[in-house]
């Protein structure tokens, strides 16, 4: 039998037998040891019993191992456990059935499961709260020959397997005749593995790897796996082996159940540094980068305006300088400030070119903007040349004089005098 996440690797059913009732055991298991050949009714028959041309053979007797877990096969002749109603229980029924089709021997059959140090207290806690209980840890060496007639592995050999026990009564509890712990007359065993548990259920998408998995028990059980996708697991050792620069991020869980007694396991999800290696990637930086550069450029080329507009200025201010110091080496300041004057409406003209606009000249009369040809931009050079001249246009001076006029001041000289554009010289 197994799970239907394959964690159950194998379960077994062990009768309890006293000392008084052995020797009927013995005999009964040798004589209905036909259901290895024949399987359970109902159940289509295993590929390994396929295999089995006749009924395997059985050890004659109820057995254990020379130390416990290990050493040479020999006859439990000892009293057996001193408490509950039986004092062995011996291996019988196992699904998938414990043949070494090599050998066709079932040798496992008649073990006495209370010999061994890893199941003696499991039963003893499965017998006393007339539950389920789960046992300790246990490597997969230890108990490898219980399954399978001890030929092929079926785990890693240092893997760890808990075994959950569960007992078996005559009859279902009622008011009428309740059940108590002494009513025991058996008891049903599981093997679960562990990395089949974590591993075939699809906790993890096919490309994705490095869940690492830390198991604890109250029985000082910790041992550590870690999942990766596509129901693959590996086995990373005992003790808690997790990257410890992942304990902010841990995941706890609990795997006991409803009226469980024995071990009580949790286990803990972390990720690790293959977990975070597949979401790592170059695109933010790539991004970011580019981002960057983008406002280097525009800050760049801020920079480029900014200086063209700037020497621009400076050469504009410098030659303004440069003109204001010519007028002011050559003219006082009324007529340095006329000039500059009248230089600043001639540019109000130039920029009203062509748009009809009316403006003010500087001695009161409306110009059409239109006609500013005749005085403006095109006229600048003849109006100069007519005002140095003392020419008119028109019968009507081209601008206002520079030079002022005194009326009252007298002069000497006998030579006549003329009018210069509106100045009086002589």
């Amino acid at each position: 039998m197994k799970s239907s996440n394959g964690a159950i690797l194998q379960t077994t059913l062990a009768p309890l037998v006293t000392r008084t009732n052995r020797a009927a055991w013995e005999a009964y298991a040798e004589a209905n040891r036909q259901w290895m050949l024949d399987g359970p009714p109902g159940v289509s028959v295993q590929p390994q019993r396929r295999l089995l041309q006749e009924v395997p053979t059985i050890p004659p007797y109820i057995w254990k191992l020379s130390n416990g877990y290990y050493g040479t096969p020999q006859e439990q002749t000892g009293p057996g456990v001193l408490f509950g109603p039986g004092n062995y229980a011996p291996v019988w029924q196992q699904e998938p059935v414990p043949v070494n089709t090599t050998t066709n021997n079932a040798y496992v059959i008649s073990y006495d499961l209370l010999s061994n140090p890893e199941f003696e207290p499991t039963y003893q806690t499965t017998y006393q709260n007339m539950a389920l209980s789960l046992s300790p840890a246990m490597k997969a060496n230890d108990i490898q020959f219980l399954m399978l007639g001890g030929k092929d592995p079926i785990v890693p050999p240092d893997a760890p397997l808990t075994v959950l026990m569960s007992p078996i009564y005559p009859s279902f509890p009622s008011s009428a005749s309740p059940l108590t712990k002494d009513n025991l007359v058996g008891v049903l065993l599981s093997y679960f593995d562990w990395g089949s548990y974590f591993g075939n259920n699809d906790l993890l998408p096919a490309n994705v790897d490095g869940v690492t998995v830390v198991v604890k028990s109250s029985c000082n059980n910790t041992f550590t796996y870690q999942i990766n996708g596509g129901n693959r697991t590996s086995f990373m050792g005992y003790g808690d082996l997790h990257d410890t620069g992942y304990d902010s991020m841990m995941v706890p869980n609990s795997f006991r159940g409803g009226d469980v007694k024995g071990c009580l396991y949790t286990y803990s999800l972390y990720p690790s540094q293959t977990f975070e290696s597949q979401y790592r990637s170059n695109v933010p930086a790539v991004f970011t980068s580019i981002l960057v550069l983008g406002f280097l450029f525009t800050i760049f080329v801020f920079y480029c305006y900014n200086v063209i507009v700037q020497r621009r200025q400076n050469s504009v201010k410098e030659m303004a300088d440069r003109t204001n110091a010519i007028i002011t080496s050559l003219f006082p300041s009324n007529v340095r400030d006329r000039i500059l004057k009248d230089a600043e409406e001639q540019a109000e003209q130039e920029v009203l070119k062509g748009k009809g606009a009316k403006t003010r000249s500087s001695n009161g009369d409306v110009e059409d903007g239109s006609k500013i040809g005749v005085g403006g931009v095109g006229g600048a050079k003849n109006k100069l040349r007519n005002f140095l001249d003392g020419e008119e246009v028109g019968g009507k001076a081209l601008g206002k004089p520079i030079a002022d006029l005194f009326p009252g001041t007298l002069s000497t000289h006998p030579r006549p005098f003329k009018w210069l554009h509106g100045c009086q010289c002589f």
